[in-house]
């Protein structure tokens, strides 16, 4: 009879294990207690779409954490956090198609190539361009203390640099070829040689330069080339009205020699400082033919006072680049017709319209 108990109840307690066992496997299809195909409870190995809790390997829709692939979550699609390669959209730092940083070689404006020679390292400035930076049609006149300058060779410094800038020449140092009551123009623009926009040898030193009529390397013996690749020989219309230009009157307060003329409309800060030697009101510069050609020669020898202008080209009136004559005054003022002297007031008043020659030094 014992024996027969204690099959019982062997029997009994295998009966309840194995209903234990049934009860714990029941309640789900799988062996981790939740509702996927795994080992924790989803479709992947950790729980949820993929191997880490989300539709990618570390949490979010990439490998890091974001939409790129560069640990970070700005959201955009390089390797730094932006839209390119240092934090905008070119390869430079900023949002432009040049080598250094903006639209153009040095760093501030657009530059339009305008076609001058590798080599290009002289001009005399545009017209268009004077107007530009100076904002008015009349051009700087005498005061050339451009975007703030300090001084007026400071100033007359950054228009050389700026309009070389702005047909992509920007990448060299500009002066320009300017005297002062302390500083002689032969002296402030480098060694040479210098070349104009077609390439063409100006000079190969400074002797090439000054003691001369024209420069000795031929650039410019009928006219010279500006920056916009416009050749200056009396034949060009800056001002669209339909006429060839008398444009040749280019200030320098330089005698031939390449030092300082004696007056510089106050070192070139002034559209209204006088020369003390300048001819009386009744001089009469306009005698003989009305232009003062005394026995048919130029009246550039008649003038006297006032700022000593150069010849961007050779004209009746003097042939010299840097010394033709002088004879007019300080104030910012252009005149492109043919009327002899002119506006004697204003420094583009003979037939110009203030511009300067520039010279790469590097």
């Amino acid at each position: 009879m014992f024996r027969l108990c204690l099959l019982v109840a062997l029997m009994v307690s295998s009966v309840l294990i194995s209903c234990g066992n049934d009860g714990s496997s029941g309640a789900a299809n799988e062996s981790t207690g939740d509702m996927d195909a795994d080992t924790d409870g989803d479709s992947d190995s950790d729980g949820d779409s993929d191997s880490d809790g989300d539709s990618d390997s570390d949490g979010d829709s990439d490998s890091d954490g974001d939409s790129d692939s560069d640990g970070d979550s700005d959201g955009d699609s390089d390797a730094d956090g932006d839209s390119d390669s240092d934090g905008d959209s070119d390869a430079d730092g900023d949002s432009d198609t040049d080598s250094d940083g903006d639209s153009d070689s040095d760093g501030d404006v657009e530059c339009d190539d305008m076609g001058a020679a590798d080599n290009f390292s002289f001009f005399v400035t545009s017209y268009y361009h004077m107007v530009q930076l100076s904002g008015s049609e009349d051009g700087f006149g005498g005061d050339l203390r451009y975007n703030g300058a300090s001084t007026g060779l400071e100033g007359a410094d950054a228009i050389c640099q700026e309009i070389a800038s702005r047909v992509c020449f920007g990448h060299r140092t500009w002066k320009a070829y300017l005297s002062t009551s302390t500083v002689n123009a032969k002296d402030r623009i480098g060694n040479g040689p210098w070349y104009d926009y077609a390439g063409t040898l100006v000079a190969d030193d400074i002797n090439g330069l000054i003691n001369v009529d024209r420069p000795a390397g031929g650039c410019c013996d009928l006219g010279t080339y500006d920056e916009m690749g416009d050749f200056h020989d009396g034949s060009t219309d800056a001002n669209n009205d339909g006429r060839e230009d008398d444009d040749h009157d280019t200030m320098t307060a330089t005698l031939t020699d390449g030092t300082y003329a004696g007056f510089s409309c106050d070192d070139w800060t002034s559209t209204t400082a006088v020369d003390e030697s300048e001819p009386a009101e009744d001089s009469d510069l306009d005698s003989d033919n009305g232009w003062g050609f005394p026995g048919g020669g130029g009246w550039g020898g008649m003038l006297s006072g006032g700022i000593m202008l150069g010849h961007s080209w050779p004209a009746f009136s003097g042939t010299s680049w840097t010394e033709s004559h002088a004879g007019h005054g300080c104030g910012a003022g252009t005149n492109f017709v043919q009327d002899g002297v002119g506006d004697t007031s204003t420094v583009g008043g003979g037939g110009g319209y203030g511009g300067i020659y520039c010279f790469a030094v590097d």
